[in-house]
């Protein structure tokens, strides 16, 4: 019984491990994006019809949410994590690359512009 406790304490640290590295680490597709962040005009500076933007809304599903803070990262204007999970802030620019990347980025597929 011990021999089982000590193997189930193992895969569950390791999957910590693996876990918190997957979502804390940057890998080059967020190298790529902060990049064009730094390369990209003001969001004043986009010209972003607002009929598009009346029409669409971004959403993502909090209850699925694993709180790895990539949209955060990659669309700060859009996203804030709170609790530990992502949040919509603003409605504006959804076609922005930002945007578009977090929707990309994200590994449960569960921000949406509809």
């Amino acid at each position: 019984m011990k021999i089982i406790n000590k193997i189930l304490a193992l895969i569950l640290t390791l999957f910590g491990i693996f876990f918190l590295t997957g979502c804390n680490s940057k890998n080059e597709s967020e190298e790529k994006i902060e990049s064009i962040q730094e390369e990209s005009p003001d969001d004043s500076q986009l010209d972003i019809s607002n009929e598009t933007s009346e029409q669409q809304k971004l959403t993502l599903d909090t209850n699925k949410c694993i709180g790895c803070g990539k949209c955060a990262r990659i669309a700060p204007s859009n996203f804030e994590m709170d609790n530990r999970k992502a949040d919509v802030i603003s409605q504006e620019n959804l076609e922005s690359e930002n945007v578009q990347q977090a929707i990309k980025n994200c590994p449960i597929n569960i921000i949406k512009v509809s």
